[in-house]
């Protein structure tokens, strides 16, 4: 019995130090020349979602954040999985600084545009790096690529 817990309990010391030590995830900042303007993407209802599926009011474009940075607009339903979908910070180099989720405020089962809000905490970004994005993701289960849709709003790190 002892042997079995402590064979547990290193197996979780040896996960746990695995996620803390890993590299963190960057995200490719290039857009190419046929992915500026609309990108179309089928979903399963037949509807094509595209970047002009989703108008973020906050943050604007350029303006200046501190942490947490609050979040709002509207976007398709079909943009929400389960009413959220995914929203992260990045620096100009792709780092991640920050994760979470917007969430409908209204019935998002239809393909009409459903307000949201939220917000995001990032950690301030290291080195004289002062721009960054908000980078707003349709919630994708499918994980298919050929159905993802992102849209990136440049923000300025107050310093």
């Amino acid at each position: 019995m002892r042997k079995t817990l402590l064979t547990i309990v290193v197996l979780f010391l040896v996960i746990l130090f695995w996620l803390f030590l890993r590299k963190p995830e960057k995200i490719d900042l290039n857009i190419s020349p046929d992915q500026q303007g609309e990108v179309p993407t089928t979903t399963s209802t037949g509807f094509t979602l595209s970047q002009n599926s989703i108008v973020v009011d906050l943050p604007k474009t350029n303006s200046t954040t501190t942490s947490p940075i609050n979040l709002s607009g509207k976007a398709r339903g079909n943009w929400f999985f389960e009413a959220s979908a995914p929203v992260q910070v990045v620096d100009d180099k792709g780092n991640v600084l920050g994760q979470s989720h917007v969430e409908a405020t209204g019935d998002w089962m239809t393909t009409e545009f459903v307000p949201f809000t939220g917000s995001v905490v990032y950690k301030n970004p290291t080195g004289t790096t002062t721009k960054g994005f908000v980078v707003f993701s349709n919630d994708n289960p499918s994980g298919d690529p050929e159905r993802s849709v992102s849209v990136k709003i440049p923000i300025n790190f107050k310093r």
